[in-house]
């Protein structure tokens, strides 16, 4: 970044890695070559590159800093879910936060923390976006942001989301709906949406 802050860019926002591979040397380091072969991988260093800026190079800060990108993510998830379920912050604290999978996979620099934290803003995001429509423009682009992280760590995790989420999203417009056979008519037919979106994406993952 201070040598040659174009390349900085290329690389870190653009994923134009190969092209500045001649940037890396000695002094620098190199990227190791099972990491750069591997956009979703390399996606990884990109991200935390920014954490390492604002942590002054140190590894236990960057690591922390990511760490807490993670846990804000999984904090705000289980905020949302006790506003909706006051009655059962115990057992939400216990499988949202205490897990100790969940610890684990959100405490280090790797895919899992970023794809953990970014999952739980997901969810947070989207329920103030299209649940209760409020803070739209700010939660909207978060929610893009961490689509886009997921999507360049692990872009299968998105086709685990969508389906609930479009579940989530007709509930509670079904809600709002008075008329019974209204609702009989809605359930089948976001099922096969659900069923045709998933086997394209799927189709477009897969290719």
């Amino acid at each position: 970044m201070t040598e040659d802050f174009d390349a900085f860019y290329s690389i870190v926002f653009e994923n134009e890695l190969e092209k500045n591979l001649v940037c890396f040397y000695k002094e620098t380091g190199n990227p190791a070559w099972h990491i750069w072969r591997d956009p979703n991988s390399f996606a990884v260093s990109r991200y935390s590159a920014i954490f390492c800026l604002l942590g002054a190079k140190s590894f236990l800060i960057t690591s922390l800093l990511t760490a807490s990108f993670s846990y804000i993510g999984m904090w705000k998830l289980y905020r949302l879910f006790t506003i909706n379920y006051p009655d059962t912050k115990k057992a939400l604290a216990i499988c949202i936060l205490f897990m100790p999978s969940l610890i684990f996979w959100g405490s280090g620099i790797m895919k899992d923390s970023y794809v953990l934290g970014a999952a739980c803003w997901f969810s947070y995001n989207f329920y103030h976006v299209f649940i209760i429509r409020k803070k739209i423009l700010i939660n909207a682009l978060l929610l893009i942001i961490n689509i886009s992280i997921i999507m360049t760590l692990k872009p299968y995790v998105i086709l685990s989301i969508l389906p609930g989420a479009l579940l989530w999203l007709n509930n509670a417009y079904l809600k709002q709906v008075s008329s019974g056979f209204v609702k009989i008519l809605v359930m089948p037919l976001l099922g096969l949406i659900i069923l045709g979106g998933g086997f394209f994406f799927t189709e477009i993952w897969v290719v």
